[in-house]
């Protein structure tokens, strides 16, 4: 058993190290002043470029949606992995295999669901108000 729990442990620090090598921050040569390079507006408005400030309500609507829709991805993929560790340490269990089946396939479900509400979101927004 203790050899199961410092497995997870491993793999846990592993996925984490994984996410904090591999996401540097990455310069790209380009305009400044474009829109969608993540610079500030304010240090665009530094360096000279005109920013104009949307007055409409749609980025932020847009924005808390996504961040929402983040949230229940991550949750989502947090009972699929809560299913998959429950499908191990089951031992054969009928009702713990079943649970851990459950789990899984509604972490899936709620997966996908997320996704496609994130493609829809980005879909109508891009195509009602442009470029958002």
């Amino acid at each position: 058993m203790k050899r199961i729990y410092l497995s997870l442990v491993m793999v846990a620090v592993m996925l984490l190290g994984g996410c904090l090598v591999n996401s540097p921050a990455m310069a790209t040569i380009g305009n400044i002043c474009d829109d969608g390079n993540d610079i500030p507006d304010d240090l665009k408005e530094t360096a000279g470029c005109n920013v104009e400030e949307d007055k409409t309500v749609m980025p932020m609507a847009v924005y808390l949606i996504d961040v929402v829709l983040s949230i229940v991805g991550i949750i989502a993929v947090g009972v699929i992995i809560y299913g998959g560790i429950t499908y191990i340490i089951s031992t054969g269990d009928a009702a713990k295999l079943n649970r851990a089946k459950n789990s899984i396939l509604y972490g899936v479900i709620g997966l996908v669901i997320a996704m496609l509400a994130y493609a829809i979101v980005y879909f109508v927004s891009q195509s009602i108000w442009g470029q958002v």
